[in-house]
């Protein structure tokens, strides 16, 4: 019977990163969805744990990163107070998720070239 190459194979480059808003970067525990209010907590826009650092290492590096939220706009411009400046909110897509428009239209307005090295980080089962 034959065995599987059992060797490491290197791995890619990461050439973006896209994450989930809620309950990835910030909303631990993804609660701003199950309110019946449009307008976060402050302990909903703390930064989840490992986050700031996960990103700040990330911009070290120089891999681009956006996020991607279907909250209405205000509720999460005001969930992401908490991220660096420097990590943007993918652009609104009209198609709603499971459809990939946001990942790419996320992916183009990061400038990347191609989806090798691209990594999408969420908890949202629908992402």
């Amino acid at each position: 019977m034959p065995h599987a190459d059992a060797s490491v194979q290197p791995a890619r480059p990461l050439t973006a990163v896209l994450f989930g808003l809620s309950g990835c970067l910030v909303d631990f525990g993804a609660r701003m969805r199950q309110q019946a209010t449009d307008k976060p907590d402050p302990e909903q826009a703390q930064a989840t744990p490992g986050a700031l650092e996960t990103l700040r290492r990330l911009h070290q590096q120089g891999i681009p990163c956006a996020w991607l939220e279907q909250l209405l706009p205000a509720s999460s411009r005001q969930l992401a107070a908490a991220l660096p400046d420097w990590i943007k909110p993918a652009p609104h897509s009209p198609a709603p998720w499971p459809a990939p428009d946001a990942c790419w239209q996320a992916l183009m307005a990061l400038n990347v070239k191609g989806i090798d090295g691209c990594v999408l980080v969420s908890g949202e089962p629908q992402l």
